[in-house]
């Protein structure tokens, strides 16, 4: 390590100065980085609290939401309506647990039978109004 006391004063603050200006940016550059850190994971956060999934000890296969619940949601984000089919996908890859062979079908029964669906037309059901 050199000796400072042979650098120049003024040679000595000038690397200061451009060591301040280089932390300045840097800070600049990882609060940008924290935010956009920050946005992502309360998206997340708010995505996971959806598919969160807590087991049934009785049958193996638990979710937090019932069918119906979750069908809710699911078309609370499509106002003209689904299919049945688009639906069952869309709720199990939302994280619904499964273990039906024909899960359209059963998906089929359970918004036939609940009141808050309308049916637009054969197999295509929207959140009815309230």
């Amino acid at each position: 390590m050199a000796n400072l006391s042979k650098i120049p004063t003024c040679e000595l603050q000038q690397e200061i100065n451009r060591r301040a200006k280089r932390l300045a940016v840097i800070r600049r550059v990882t609060d940008r980085i924290n935010r956009k850190f920050q946005e992502k994971l309360s998206a997340l956060t708010e995505e996971q609290q959806f598919l969160e999934v807590k087991p049934m000890a009785r049958f193996g296969v638990g979710n937090h939401l019932s069918l119906c619940d979750a069908v809710e949601k699911l078309l609370a984000d499509y106002p003209k309506g689904m299919s049945v089919e688009d639906i069952a996908k869309k709720v199990v890859e939302n994280g619904y647990a499964t273990t039906s062979k024909n899960f359209r079908a059963v998906c089929n029964v359970g918004i036939a039978k609940d009141d808050r669906f309308e049916r637009i037309e054969r197999g295509v059901y929207k959140l009815a109004k309230r």
